[in-house]
């Protein structure tokens, strides 16, 4: 019976605080006088974790009004930096909605019209209609491969390498290779490029000239209400340097 209670004893305490701490009390100690072996390292053990959590329990409170204090802070920060990007956004969106002609070539044998619906805020899609001299017309509709800020971008620096590169005396293939060596010269290493259908009209001479690279069938409806294709007849432009058109 002696051994027993011996034994006996320190598991009925420990068992005692374990109930206590499960029922909220956490300003217990086990007595752990006659504790002996096994039962004296659990005994001390026992009492320095009810010590710790009671700290823990008193600090709750200024922790957790530390923790709320450093997440309204990050979500300060967070929500400056959203209006940010928000502005920036909204600034490439209307950089690249003046891209996008407005008013058309004042040309007497030819009515332009054209509409454009992204499907994203900010995509890589273009349209343009531009004077290259008094009898020619060029036309370009290019769609760069992915959507935001980089296909944006790109589709802003293509405008501008057409624009300057459509000369009279140049075709639309010549007119294409330059515009793919300088875009790779800029992209080369992203993965990046643009599909492209270009195209000169002579008023004059009622003749339409055009280099389809990679983009979808540009359809030309003729009086006779029978269409024509101007299907793809180069690669893409921007992946490969040096490529004829």
């Amino acid at each position: 019976l002696f051994y027993s209670k011996l034994f006996t004893r320190p598991i009925n305490r420990l068992t005692e605080g374990a109930l206590k701490i499960s029922n909220g009390d956490y300003k217990i100690s086990i007595n752990v006088k006659n504790f002996f072996g096994e039962f004296l390292f659990l005994g001390d053990t026992f009492n320095n974790m009810v010590k710790m959590i009671l700290e823990y329990s008193d600090n709750m409170e200024g922790l957790v009004a530390k923790r709320t204090e450093e997440l309204n802070k990050a979500n300060k920060e967070l929500s400056l930096e959203y209006e940010r990007s928000k502005r920036e956004l909204m600034m490439a969106q209307k950089i690249q909605d003046s891209l996008i002609p407005k008013v058309f070539p004042n040309v007497d044998v030819i009515n332009f019209s054209g509409i454009y619906l992204p499907m994203d805020n900010l995509g890589g899609d273009l349209y343009d209609v531009y004077k290259i001299s008094d009898t020619k017309i060029g036309i370009l509709i290019l769609d760069v491969c992915g959507h935001g800020v980089p296909a944006a971008l790109i589709t802003t620096m293509a405008k501008v390498s057409f624009n300057n590169n459509s000369k009279k005396n140049l075709t639309t293939g010549e007119v294409m290779e330059i515009v793919n060596n300088e875009i790779y010269e800029i992209i080369q290493g992203s993965s990046d490029y643009f599909t492209a259908f270009y195209s000169i009209i002579d008023i004059e001479t009622k003749v339409l000239e055009y280099t389809n690279s990679g983009h979808n069938e540009i359809y030309v409806l003729k009086k006779d209400k029978n269409l024509i294709e101007l299907q793809c007849n180069s690669p893409v432009v921007g992946a490969v340097q040096n490529i004829k058109f």
